[in-house]
Formats: C-alpha cells, sequence, structure tokens
C-alpha cells in the first residue's frame, strides 16, 4: 500500500531509513507525521500501545518528534475509503493499516497516485510472504527497495536485512516438548513458551547493490553480516 512518501499495510514502506545522514537531518528539521487507520483501538489496545513502544525505541514520540492522526472506522468497515482520503489529505508521512485487508485496500486505492516515491519496505510476518520470499526478494532488487524483514531466511534468499525471532531455535525447542511428550508428560500441562532468541542479520552484498552506506552503530548490533 503507497502513503503518500512510503507505505504500510500488512507491509510497511519506511522512506529514507537507509540513508542515515539525511533521515537524521530530515527528522531533526521537521516532525513526522503517521496516519493510524484502524478500527475500534479498544478491541485491541496491546497492539497499539506496542506499536509506540516501536516508534519511542527507535527516539519517536508521540507529541515531541511525531504526530499520529488517527482515522477509526468504529466498526464501519465501509467508512475506510473516506478515511484514507481524509489521512491522504492530510500529506500524512506514513499511513499504517492497521486492521487488516480491508483498511490496507483503502489506504491503497487512497494512495494509488502516490505508488513510485516508495522508499524502503519491511515485509511483516506472513505465511504466503515466506513461501514466496524469493519473488519479494527478487521484486524489492529489480525496483531498488532497501527492504527490511522478520526473519533471516529471507536475508538468506537475498534480502538487505532482517530482525526477528530465530525460527531454528523454535523447532530445536519443540523438540524438547516432544521429548516430554514421549515421557509421559501431558500437552495440556506443559507452559507455552515465547521466542527468545531473536537475531539483527545484514546483507552487505545486497547494500552494495543498491548502493546503501550501513551505519557503523546499526552493523556493531548485527549478529550476522552476510559478505
Amino acid at each position: 500500500m503507497i502513503a503518500p512518501r512510503l507505505a504500510f499495510s500488512i507491509t510497511l514502506l519506511l522512506g529514507g531509513l537507509f540513508n542515515p545522514v539525511a533521515a537524521e537531518a530530515e527528522q531533526a528539521a521537521k516532525i513526522a507525521r503517521i496516519g493510524w487507520l484502524g478500527d475500534n483501538p479498544a478491541i485491541s489496545p496491546h497492539l497499539r500501545e506496542a506499536f509506540l513502544q516501536g516508534l519511542r525505541d527507535l527516539g519517536y514520540v508521540e507529541g515531541r518528534n511525531v504526530v499520529i492522526e488517527y482515522r477509526l472506522a468504529e466498526g464501519e468497515s465501509e467508512r475506510f475509503p473516506a478515511l484514507a482520503a481524509e489521512l491522504v489529505a492530510l500529506k500524512v508521512d506514513v499511513i499504517v493499516a492497521a486492521t487488516g485487508a480491508l483498511a490496507a485496500l483503502a489506504a491503497k486505492q487512497a494512495t494509488r497516485t502516490l505508488r513510485a516515491r516508495a522508499g524502503a519496505l519491511t515485509v511483516l510476518g506472513s505465511a504466503m510472504f515466506f513461501v514466496e520470499r524469493r519473488r519479494l526478494v527478487d521484486l524489492a532488487a529489480k525496483n531498488r527497495l532497501p527492504a527490511v524483514y522478520g526473519l533471516r531466511e529471507y536475508v538468506d534468499a537475498g534480502g538487505l536485512m532482517a530482525y526477528g525471532p530465530n525460527i531454528a531455535d523454535l523447532y530445536r525447542r519443540a523438540a524438547t516438548y516432544v521429548d516430554k511428550i514421549l515421557k509421559g508428560a501431558k500437552p495440556v500441562d506443559l507452559p507455552v513458551e515465547q521466542p527468545t532468541k531473536f537475531e539483527l542479520v545484514i546483507n552487505m552484498k545486497t547494500a552494495k547493490a543498491l548502493g546503501l552506506t550501513i551505519p557503523q552503530s546499526l552493523l556493531l548490533r548485527a549478529d550476522e553480516i552476510i559478505q
């Protein structure tokens, strides 16, 4: 979904992320404006809070250096097109389609004449995206879009960078559950585990192909750098 300068639905486009000097200068010069296209936030308040926390982790504080324009359908999905048009008229920098496909399609329709100024791509979790990761990576390369993914397998396929849980570690942990069950444990008695091992992987070959300079501070944080 293409927003005024980037896109964000199930796929999020973040313009200027990988030009650190320009991005930092621009951020210092103006307040970022984000459009939030969603439903009733009371249904899943933890998801909105997770998004805000993610912004804070990156140095964005609502009311200080970022303003969020909320447009909520309140259970009336037919309002999404009009709400998306309002956000476009406000000239927000990013539109977050926070309520799934209907909001995403409305934002896409409202911003269809703005597809060309996308600056970067972030692909969020999706079984379909994972299966088609080679195709996504190739499309990003073809369109010279810096892309961030949620799993390292995308980077192994040629993607620029990824940050997320180590899937191989999750499968290794699954073996311990199998072992416990085989030894008599009842599945219902076993605790549900969440990922604890996360990794940042950067593909420098892809970065060079895109003409990007990755900040040294980010390289130092990487768990693995693919040359």
